[in-house]
């Protein structure tokens, strides 16, 4: 469980560019990898004391795809990126806030 009453019920790829997830309380999550790239939460894309991004967005291509997509234990994801990228640990918790900006923004 992530917080509250919602978990994880199944995630995969949509698409070439897009991953899903389906959450137990009947959200919906699609990220576009490369979204999910630019969000990347690893010390090489953020500043692990000010939180500060060094990752530049406009860097990642639009057409970014992943190599692969590893569950790490119950509560997060790795995803392993074309560009080479693999050291961002995506918590539920993150993707579900990932969700509740997009949501925003629409």
């Amino acid at each position: 469980m992530v917080g509250g009453s919602y978990a994880v019920r199944r995630i995969y790829q949509v698409d070439s560019h897009t991953l899903g997830i389906d959450w137990t309380d009947g959200v919906v999550g699609r990220w576009r990898l490369a979204e999910l790239r630019r969000h990347c939460p690893c010390a090489h894309c953020v500043d692990e004391w000010t939180r500060e991004p060094r990752l530049d967005p406009t860097t990642v291509s639009d057409d970014l795809t992943a190599k692969g997509i590893e569950s790490v234990g119950r509560y997060a994801l790795r995803v392993v990126f074309a560009d080479g990228h693999d050291a961002g640990i995506y918590t539920h918790a993150l993707l579900r806030e990932l969700d509740r900006a997009q949501a925003s923004r629409k």
